[in-house]
């Protein structure tokens, strides 16, 4: 099996797009072809906690770190949620 793919990221929608096509081959003789897209959203501080509200929870906490260092902006390598309603 083959993966081939090309990674861009667009910064005005903060998206990374991953597409590729996996490749099944019997020695060079192609037998299957299936094509994915891959796209994830990197949110930034604040942008989350509305989804988060309106799927109701009430008590949104998010951290900068699993040593749960409170976010203070978008400086950080990953956000983590802690929410409860």
């Amino acid at each position: 099996m083959i993966l081939k793919n090309k990674n861009y990221f667009d910064e005005k929608t903060s998206t990374q797009f991953s597409p590729g096509i996996y490749e099944l081959y019997d020695g060079t003789n192609l037998l299957q072809q299936e094509k994915m897209d891959f796209q994830i959203h990197l949110y930034k501080l604040g942008e989350m906690e509305q989804y988060l509200q309106n799927a109701g929870f009430t008590n949104i906490i998010v951290y900068a770190s699993y040593q749960k260092t409170l976010a203070q902006n978008n400086h950080t390598e990953m956000f983590l949620y802690e929410c409860s309603f």
